[in-house]
């Protein structure tokens, strides 16, 4: 079951109430291959803020990210021993990050990442899967700065009109604190 599912039809709920701004993601893996290190950055041409979410195995952790008109998007494989197969995956948006880890394949092992993604505020897009013993999913979903009010330490929340309606879990995403953890089940 992919990130957007497990956030309860958000494509369905999303349509038309949020602004719509394309964003561009694009990125590179980084040399020497040892690294595991795919960088990018997203651009809009207004300010756009971010929902990071990292499925693995049992749950999907989630994150905000602060704004701006083009935020860091990283996917870095963190090696835990030294044959480079048991790694952490490490994925930062802005300045956020979610981390999970698993078994891959081999040494040399990097996720189909392509190096240009487009979408559009107000949906989840798959950034890459990684694949090993088990899966962990990279997704992220932005939303346009005029969608969302900040509260205190630049914590962001969708503006109360667009949040009525919505069910969990996206609600409590979108209008709650900055980070959490969804039990899939």
């Amino acid at each position: 079951m992919t990130v957007d599912e497990q956030v309860s039809g958000f494509a369905e709920e999303g349509s038309g109430r949020f602004a719509i701004v394309p964003v561009s993601i694009s990125g590179e893996w980084i040399e020497p291959i040892k690294e595991r290190r795919w960088v990018g950055q997203a651009s809009a041409q207004e300010d756009i803020v971010a929902v990071a979410f990292l499925r693995d195995m049992d749950c999907v952790s989630w994150v905000k990210c602060d704004r701006g008109p083009a935020l860091r998007v990283r996917l870095t494989l963190f090696n835990y021993d030294s044959d480079g197969q048991d790694v952490q995956v490490n994925l930062n948006v802005g300045d956020s990050y979610l981390r999970g880890r698993l078994i891959v394949s081999a040494r040399d092992y990097r996720p189909d990442l392509q190096t240009t993604h487009a979408c559009r505020t107000g949906e989840i897009m798959a950034l890459s899967t990684v694949v090993g013993e088990s899966v962990v999913e990279a997704a992220v979903m932005f939303l346009a700065v005029s969608d969302v009010q900040f509260g205190r330490n630049r914590i962001w929340h969708i503006r109360t009109e667009l949040g009525e309606g919505l069910r969990e879990p996206l609600a409590g995403i979108l209008t709650g604190g900055r980070a959490g953890v969804l039990r899939v089940q």
